[in-house]
């Protein structure tokens, strides 16, 4: 899909950041997960936050890819993991920053596309 296509279909983006919110949301539980191990993989973690930041990337959400950079390169200077799980905290903030801007965003445009569609009716 182009960026042209998303003009003509409603919904599309919205879909597209729903997908990504999803994925999102199932790797940071899954940090979550990795970080409750003992001892703490952090192959496996810089994996997902990878993912995380890769994701990130593609959507244009620069504050979650500048929260998966600081965790990347913390990893080279920190092997506190009290810092990791301070940095992954931010992560998770982030994450729900922009799920909740995203939403209301969402919500605005669902009442576009319904008003239109009134209008549209109604000539």
């Amino acid at each position: 899909m182009t960026l042209r296509g998303l003009e003509t279909e409603p919904g599309s983006l919205s879909n597209t950041m729903e997908t990504y919110l999803k994925s999102c949301f199932e790797n940071i539980l899954q940090l979550s997960y990795l970080t409750d191990e003992e001892p703490v993989d952090m192959r496996r973690v810089y994996r997902v936050i990878f993912r995380i930041k890769g994701g990130s990337s593609c959507i244009g959400a620069a504050r979650m890819v500048t929260a998966s950079q600081t965790l990347l390169t913390s990893r080279r200077t920190v092997d506190n993991r009290e810092r990791v799980m301070q940095l992954l905290d931010n992560l998770q903030d982030e994450y729900s920053l922009l799920r909740d801007k995203l939403d209301a965003l969402f919500t605005i445009e669902r009442q576009i596309i319904h008003a239109v569609g009134r209008v549209r009716r109604w000539w």
